[in-house]
């Protein structure tokens, strides 16, 4: 039976793909050096929506998808770097996934609290749009990858 359910290797590198492509489309697109995409899409809250309102039902919006865009490929690129087997995967390898989730929880809980009580207003929005958009994934990333980097380093120097 298979014990974890991870994407074949070849995944990881087709995330980094990914994450270099929102990453560039992101900056492009918001100085302005990409032309907007607008098309109608589908909204579960109509665009003009105010805190004090409430909508129901679905509604379709014109909208510019060019942030999505970007944000998608970077959300999927994070996820196939995440959660693709290494060339070497064994349990060392598991337990160090296992470690590397625990550091990441704990920091993303951290830099949550601290921004929550720290930042204000529409800066605080734009926090959360951050956070919400992958900073766990991105710690768990660069946590496990150091660790795998520092155990290969070591093993190979022995």
């Amino acid at each position: 039976m298979k014990k974890n359910f991870l994407f074949p290797t070849i995944c990881s590198r087709i995330g980094w793909l990914f994450l270099l492509f929102g990453a560039v489309y992101l900056i492009l697109v918001t100085t302005e050096l990409l032309p907007e995409i607008n098309i109608t899409v589908f909204s579960i809250l109509p665009s003009d929506i105010s805190i004090t309102e409430s909508g129901r039902g679905c509604y379709l919006i014109h909208n510019d998808i060019s942030d999505e865009l970007g944000t998608v490929a970077i959300m999927v690129g994070l996820l196939l770097i995440a959660f693709s087997a290494e060339r070497d995967e064994d349990e060392f390898t598991d337990a160090l996934r296992l470690r590397s989730w625990y550091l990441a929880g704990i920091s993303y809980a951290v830099v949550y609290i601290l921004c929550d009580l720290l930042i204000y207003e529409i800066a605080y929005l734009q926090y959360m749009w951050f956070v919400q958009g992958g900073l766990l994934i991105l710690l768990y990333i660069l946590i496990f990858k150091s660790k795998i980097h520092l155990s290969r380093r070591s093993s190979d120097g022995q």
